[in-house]
């Protein structure tokens, strides 16, 4: 096997941990994101408010963990208190990117409506 067909692999599910260990939590004044991994999923847990300057210092450093975990991805809102709309377009990205493989999890009424009104709930699993 070639090494960019190797690169391309999906991850599995014990690889997938040691990759998430080397992933540093992310924080910003007003937002954290802790990186894990559960059942071959990449889970990223956010704290705090996801505002449009949180989203511009994590947007790069996000994705770019998202595309080297290689696998499915599910966003815990459990501790979100706000998202801007910013944030929804690095989650329009993410689900243009990997299609069924992204959900959110533990979404409050409130938030749950920005992604209802903006229409995102018609192509993202919400749960």
């Amino acid at each position: 096997m070639d090494e960019q067909n190797e690169a391309c692999r999906e991850s599995t599910p014990e690889n997938l941990a040691d990759i998430v260990k080397t992933f540093e939590n992310t924080d910003t004044a007003n937002l954290k994101i802790e990186y894990g991994a559960n059942d071959g999923k990449l889970i990223c847990l956010f704290t705090g408010e996801v505002d449009t300057v949180a989203t511009s210092e994590v947007n790069k450093e996000l994705m770019e963990k998202i595309r080297s975990a290689q696998a499915p991805v599910v966003f815990d809102f459990a501790n979100v208190t706000y998202i801007a709309s910013a944030f929804l377009r690095v989650n329009l990205m993410i689900a243009k990117e990997l299609k069924d493989d992204f959900s959110i999890v533990n979404v409050s009424p409130p938030i749950k409506k920005v992604f209802k009104i903006a229409g995102f709930d018609n192509f993202i699993s919400m749960k």
